[in-house]
């Protein structure tokens, strides 16, 4: 009732609105080996590696462009000029146009360490989010480490002792050596082992997805029998 009435205003349901629950969890719990040893790299860490070869273009750019471009060209010039009497004159000049930009000291300098700047903190912030990712998937997988690990300690070894005890008990209470009440104590710690199985399961399911958020991954879950 406290999660329905916590759902209700998240999806939108009115009051006077069912709202029923269904489903089951999987039987089979997932495990570290159901996940790669090496995933490819995340979203986030794509984009960190496309933004780092952007500054690393920009900054091999500007240092190309140190030096302004030297110009060299042939100039041709006709004149024509009328002197009286003598007539028209022609007169055609042909030189060679050389023009060097100033000052020629200026190398771009401030432009390249900008471009410089910006790389270096690219990379640095690629590093720092390696790093994070990093310690996630490791935090994530020894998540799922142990929650499988206690997983299989209540399915394997208390769930089945506990029913052995109860099945024992329940064969000496029809022998008359056993009374109901040590039976139902008995039945009541079966039952609350389950109730850790389930929660056990839960936690697996639980640190099943974090990994997969860790690794940049959608997890896909076949329908339970």
């Amino acid at each position: 009732a406290s999660v329905a009435a916590a759902l209700r205003p998240i999806l939108g349901v009115a009051a006077s609105e069912p709202l029923e629950f269904a489903g089951a969890l999987p039987h089979s719990v997932p495990s570290t080996g159901e996940t790669p040893s090496e995933p490819p790299p995340r979203p986030d860490q794509q984009w960190a590696l496309a933004q780092t070869e952007t500054a690393l273009r920009v900054a091999e750019l500007t240092r190309a462009q140190r030096w302004q471009d030297v110009g060299v060209g042939l100039v041709s010039e006709l004149q024509r000029s009328e002197d009286r009497p003598g007539g028209r004159q022609s007169d055609q000049f042909v030189g060679l146009q050389f023009s060097l930009p100033l000052p020629f000291w200026n190398r771009n300098q401030g432009r390249i360490r900008e471009a410089a700047v910006v790389l270096e903190r690219r990379q640095l912030e690629q590093a720092a989010l390696d790093l994070k990712i990093q310690t996630e998937q490791v935090a994530a997988r020894e998540q799922l480490a142990a929650a499988s690990s206690a997983e299989r300690e209540v399915a394997e070894t208390l769930l089945p002792a506990a029913r052995r005890i109860e099945e024992q008990l329940l064969r000496l209470r029809d022998q008359g050596q056993a009374t109901f009440v040590e039976l139902a104590r008995v039945r009541e710690k079966r039952l609350q082992l389950e109730v850790s199985h389930i929660e056990a399961r839960r936690d697996v399911l639980r640190a099943y997805l974090q990994l997969q958020f860790a690794l940049g991954q959608v997890p896909h879950f076949s329908p339970a029998p």
